[in-house]
């Protein structure tokens, strides 16, 4: 890993992740974090749910769902 750079703590401050958030809040949360802070790396757990195809607008699988 890589070195970081220095928390946006304005950023934090003003976007904290909801409680309980769901896979869909979580993965938009922390696509806004890498965008907008530098503190740390995106988690490999939500790369993984990104790599899944966690659909961020419902929060529900896009590829390989056999829901309706």
């Amino acid at each position: 890993m890589g070195q970081m750079s220095k928390i946006n703590a304005e950023w934090h401050k003003a976007n904290r992740m909801p409680k309980n958030p769901t896979k869909a809040e979580r993965i938009t949360w922390h696509r806004a974090h890498a965008a907008h802070c530098g503190c740390r790396e995106m988690p490999e757990s939500i790369r993984k749910l990104i790599e899944e195809g966690i659909n961020t607008a419902r929060g529900k699988q896009q590829r390989g769902s056999s829901r309706r």
